[in-house]
């Protein structure tokens, strides 16, 4: 196997057991809220996945480009370059989090309705108000996981 071919390879790997436990941790939290809770609560997980995947996509778009600007920097030589595109990266990811939290929180129950959860039980529905509430609550640490694990 050429060089190329290994550093390829010791590339994809490590993104692709990234991703492999993403998805694993949404296959795991249906099962314990299935079991644990109920197959109401597993309805209402899933009103809410649409707004959080959006999220996600949304706070992962800037520290993808951003590690491609740091390893064309890096492949220069141009550490402070590479430094500053990795700190705009960054910023720009923690403010979109903030943002993002913020509308998650504030706007919980108009979201979960845009969802279709309108047609749902009362039960049903704010269930999945309340899960993405605390979600969005917690979506900084999230997101800001998700950004320096692209940089990693």
């Amino acid at each position: 196997m050429n060089e190329k071919t290994k550093s390829l390879l010791g590339n994809i790997f490590p993104a692709l057991g990234g991703l492999f436990v993403t998805y694993l941790y949404n296959v795991v939290d249906g099962i314990f809220v299935g079991r644990g809770v109920g197959s109401a609560a597993l309805g209402a997980v899933n009103i809410a996945v649409p707004f959080i995947t959006f999220v996600v996509a949304l706070a992962a778009m800037f520290p993808m480009g951003g590690a491609t600007v740091v390893a064309i920097r890096m492949g220069r030589g141009d550490k402070e370059g590479a430094n500053n595109a990795f700190m705009t990266a960054f910023s720009v990811t923690l403010l979109v989090s903030v943002v993002l939290m913020t509308v998650g929180m504030v706007f919980s129950r108009q979201i979960v309705d845009l969802s279709g959860a309108k047609k749902l039980s009362a039960q049903m529905r704010e269930m999945s108000v309340q899960y993405l509430f605390f979600c969005s609550a917690f979506s900084i640490p999230m997101l800001m996981g998700t950004c320096l694990s692209v940089f990693v």
